[in-house]
């Protein structure tokens, strides 16, 4: 049976993933051992394809940046610079990709753009999601102290 190199290639990355399964251990007697080893040689890797690593993660980062997994990955990024904390994950996931109005002043998103989380500055607790004058203007802490004085007369 003749192999192309493909297979070949393919059969022995099988044969060192089992080698490596069986001889955990070893291995990792032989990665603490010879640290400086490996990072030199890392090194020299990196500096002889950098330009090939360069273009395969960028082509990646344009494809995967424009999945729905890519854009939560990307506005979370931007929400934890911004220093939100919180489960920013299940925010995203259950308040803010569902939310269709502002939840101060119920105005329906124009686009995307219009559509922010509002957190706390000094805390980082994450507080609404809100339209872009709400956001912009503090406009909702006087909508809902309104809504708080009608509900308590």
């Amino acid at each position: 049976m003749v192999q192309t190199k493909e297979e070949k290639a393919i059969a022995k990355k099988a044969s060192q993933k089992k080698w490596r399964e069986k001889n955990k251990e070893k291995e990792a007697i032989y990665r603490e051992k010879n640290k400086e080893k490996i990072a030199i040689k890392q090194k020299a890797y990196n500096e002889a394809n950098r330009e090939k690593m360069y273009t395969l993660t960028k082509a990646y980062m344009k494809v995967y940046i424009k999945t729905p997994k890519g854009k939560r990955t990307a506005r979370i990024g931007v929400w934890k610079q911004l220093g939100a904390i919180g489960d920013l994950k299940k925010f995203y996931d259950e308040r803010y990709l569902p939310a269709t109005q502002c939840e101060v002043c119920e105005k329906e998103f124009k686009s995307s753009r219009h559509k922010h989380m509002d957190h706390c500055h000094d805390s980082g607790e994450i507080r609404w999601v809100l339209c872009h004058s709400c956001n912009m203007r503090d406009y909702w802490k006087k909508v809902l102290a309104r809504k708080e004085e009608a509900t308590i007369s």
